[in-house]
């Protein structure tokens, strides 16, 4: 719950639709939060004290790292992903979906599968046609992988070279700084999310 990005945010959501009220409080029973970091453009880190019998002084406590996010955060903690999990995850993205691993103690448990409702915002369309009818030059930057920014790209009638994807925000800014030492006068406009 601690997560500010709107992906950790929409994934507390929908759990919290699915579960009950009691489930939930099952849950904090079993699980104590210990330590939360927050990798940008990546995703979560946190340590958890797991005890097997609830919160009792009895119970079996165990210790256990959870990661949520993408591959890079997986990589960066060492994981690697399954032959299952990475097939559901090539699987999930060649459809445009937003897919994030959910690892426990070095194993991807879980593959989560997003999809937004709408492909882009309502203005996205004229924004994008109306900068190309007065000379300039459209790029889109974003976190998104190769398949999910093509979509995009292609509603939004982008040059496929005009598009760098799985950029996180070092990225960002340096594909802004070489734009400006081509000579081009560049106007950022982002989300808000990791910009």
């Amino acid at each position: 719950e601690q997560s500010e990005h709107p992906i950790g945010k929409a994934i507390v959501n929908n759990l919290k639709e699915r579960l009950t009220e009691e489930d939930i409080e099952e849950i904090k029973k079993q699980f104590e939060l210990q330590e939360f970091t927050n990798f940008n453009g990546e995703g979560i880190s946190c340590q958890l004290k797991s005890f097997s019998g609830g919160l009792q002084k009895d119970s079996d406590v165990k210790n256990c790292t959870v990661l949520v996010g993408n591959e890079k955060l997986m990589h960066r903690h060492g994981v690697i992903c399954n032959e299952q999990a990475q097939s559901d995850v090539t699987l999930l993205e060649e459809q445009g979906k937003t897919v994030i691993q959910v690892a426990v103690d070095q194993t991807v448990v879980m593959v989560i599968a997003l999809e937004e409702k709408h492909l882009t915002k309502p203005e996205a369309d004229e924004v994008c046609q109306y900068l190309r009818d007065n000379n300039f030059d459209v790029h889109m930057i974003t976190g998104d992988h190769k398949f999910s920014a093509l979509k995009i790209a292609n509603k939004l009638n982008l040059k496929p070279e005009n598009v760098l994807y799985r950029a996180y925000p070092e990225d960002k800014k340096a594909k802004v700084e070489y734009l400006q030492r081509m000579g081009r006068k560049v106007m950022f406009i982002g989300d808000g999310v990791n910009d």
